[in-house]
């Protein structure tokens, strides 16, 4: 048996071991030359089994990316936006996020690294090696040997996979870096038009929830009774500017200076601008940063309400319905103004749908049984949620006899996947659905339910926004307004153009 393991080691176990890895840093999205790579595996493990340190490098240089597998292999390659979620996301997330990963991929893992080890230190006593040839032929041969290896590194599969994180970091880093230190500025506001005053407005930002799966898009199934027969602007589809919280939600809610974030001047600031007392409510764990995209927006506001403040396992995302009592306090809450009551923008940032959705119904009666499997019962339910959320604060406000208006849309959609024969939904940006997101407007002085079939891109939710408060500036195209706007034809995103995305459709 030991004969039989000692001749297969490096010709067949190397290879075998240098091409899976490779198929496992193709399937994650690494840009390789397959042939080249797969022969510089090769020629790197089977030379690394000459010296021990050598060897233990390359064993640890390959087993790092190893770690990434799960991510990588139901997500893609690093990208700013999973580095931002390392750096954004608490320990409970992290084991949410960890819960909805197949098994299989963790096994994987073990599977690789045993090969590994197998192809790297099985049977090095069996081999003749540098170290134990004549003194003078020594020296030479070591230090060919030394330069190979390094140079066959710099070319190999690991390294093309950790500059990759460094790029990735070094976005998120100057994007955290610009957010901080850039200075608030004004908008230049061209005009302004005080018949769209109100006392209060509302800005309700869902998460994770796609177009599709709401009953007032289409969906067969009733999951928005309420909004179903709601007067307002439901604009279908609306292409959520990124596939994760931290991509979007940066550029949703800030203008743009030659196609770029200008944190100078957010959402936030333009209603404060405007002569609204400003508010952020919120459900995404604060714990005590202020390094992250959307704190820093939050920020900006004149009162900030985290109700998961603490961060860490313990704390976790709160229940949704938790907001009500805060936004009644902050409605009777009268602020004067030079005599006049100051109207209120209040701004909602939902736990919603983050996978797994049976996580944030909190007790919320699951109607849904469905063939799919629990999670995705789960996630029409927090759907079903929603709607009754909204109607909570639609509720609230028309019993104090106030004006009001209110948009509501979501962060990005969620792609579908499979784990022990059932299918739930998690972030996902490969297909279409990761971006389509509802987007609509209600307003205490609507007298019917319109809905626009037109295209809009996130990066134009700024505009929109804008109009919505009755203001035209410098950073804005007041070609956008909820009642009319051009059709973004030609949208990017961050897997490519949209229209070359693939299909996952809704499951009935």
């Amino acid at each position: 048996m030991r004969k039989f393991f000692s001749k297969i080691t490096i010709k067949t176990v190397a290879v075998f071991t240098a091409a899976t890895l490779l198929c496992v840093f193709q399937a994650v999205g690494v840009d390789l030359i397959i042939v080249e790579r797969i022969i510089a595996g090769i020629v790197l493990i089977a030379l690394a089994r000459y010296f021990k340190s050598a060897a233990i490098a390359v064993f640890i240089a390959f087993i790092i990316p190893l770690f990434y597998l799960p991510v990588g292999l139901e997500y893609g390659s690093p990208a700013p936006g999973y580095i931002a979620a390392v750096f954004e996301t608490d320990p409970s997330e992290t084991a949410e996020f960890l819960s909805i990963v197949p098994v299989r991929d963790f096994f994987y893992i073990l599977v690789l690294i045993i090969l590994l080890a197998f192809a790297l230190f099985f049977n090095r006593g069996g081999i003749t090696t540098v170290t134990s040839t004549p003194l003078r032929n020594r020296r030479g041969k070591i230090v060919a040997l030394v330069l190979i290896i390094i140079l066959l590194f710099f070319g190999s599969i690991p390294y093309r996979f950790y500059r990759l994180v460094y790029k990735s970091y070094a976005a998120y880093a100057d994007l955290i870096s610009k957010a901080e230190t850039t200075p608030i500025n004004d908008f230049e506001i061209i005009k302004r038009s005080d018949a769209l005053e109100k006392d209060v407005r509302v800005v309700v930002i869902g998460e994770s929830v796609r177009k599709d799966y709401l009953s007032v898009y289409g969906y067969p199934h009733k999951t928005t009774p309420f909004l179903d027969g709601a007067n307002g602007i439901f604009i279908d589809t609306l292409i959520a500017a990124g596939p994760s919280t931290m991509t979007s939600l940066s550029r949703t809610l800030t203008a743009k200076e030659n196609e770029r974030i200008d944190w100078s001047r957010t959402v936030v600031t333009l209603g404060a601008q405007t002569g609204y007392e400003t508010y952020w409510l919120s459900n995404s764990g604060f714990a005590g940063k202020t390094s992250t995209a959307v704190s820093l927006i939050a920020s900006q506001s004149d009162r900030m309400i985290f109700l998961n403040a603490r961060g860490g396992v313990e704390a976790g995302a709160k229940d949704d319905f938790e907001f009500l009592a805060k936004f009644d306090e902050i409605l009777k809450n009268e602020t004067l103004k030079n005599d006049r009551k100051t109207p209120k923008l209040i701004f909602i940032h939902m736990a919603g749908s983050h996978s797994p959705a049976c996580n944030r119904l909190h007790g919320f009666a699951n109607r849904f049984d469905l063939p799919y499997g629990k999670e995705h019962n789960c996630y029409l339910a927090s759907i079903e949620k929603l709607d009754s959320f909204i109607k909570a604060l639609v509720d609230e406000m028309s019993a104090q006899k106030l004006s009001w208006s209110l948009i509501y849309f979501s962060d990005h959609g969620q792609g579908h996947y499979e784990n022990n024969k059932e299918i739930g939904l998690r972030h996902g940006g490969s297909a279409k659905q990761g971006y389509e997101v509802p987007l609509f407007l209600l307003d205490s002085a609507a007298t019917e339910h319109v809905v626009i079939k037109r295209r809009i891109s996130g990066l134009r939710l700024i505009d929109l926004f804008a109009s919505w408060l009755g203001v035209n500036t410098d950073k804005t195209d007041p070609r956008y307004t909820f009642s009319d706007f051009p059709e973004d034809l030609n949208i990017t995103t961050q897997n490519g153009a949209y229209d070359d995305l693939a299909d996952d459709p809704a499951l009935y």
